[in-house]
């Protein structure tokens, strides 16, 4: 891998407009919900990953497979957190979203795991 494949994959996966996209979302819930400047930051943070990840994944030719493991984990991690949250703030919606997308990062995981390999 050299610079100049990393930069080419974040200028096509993450330009400017995707990465202040995630900013605004992260601002506009963060307001929503009336959160700290720690909440904004946290789910800025983790908007930003997302297409810088997929960035590095396709710099380092990284097999479907362990592209969807990972995606599942993430996803799973995040219906919990929002699960946490919503428990914490008595949201019923907050609580379903959150079982949502633990259900779906789980079945992406187990898909995973299960499937046979396959090239990128």
């Amino acid at each position: 891998m050299s610079p100049h494949d990393f930069r080419e994959a974040v200028r096509e996966r993450a330009n400017a407009r995707v990465l202040l996209g995630w900013v605004v979302v992260a601002a506009v819930l963060t307001v929503a919900r009336g959160g700290s400047l720690a909440d904004f930051a946290l789910l800025a943070a983790a908007g930003v990953a997302v297409p810088l990840a997929a960035a590095l994944a396709d710099t380092f030719g990284v097999p479907r497979r362990v592209r969807r493991a990972g995606g599942g984990v993430a996803l799973l991690a995040l219906g919990v957190a929002i699960i946490y949250f919503g428990i914490d703030a008595h949201a019923v919606l907050l609580v379903l979203v959150g079982v949502a997308a633990g259900l779906v990062g789980a079945h992406g995981l187990i898909r995973a795991v299960r499937d046979p390999p396959t090239a990128t």
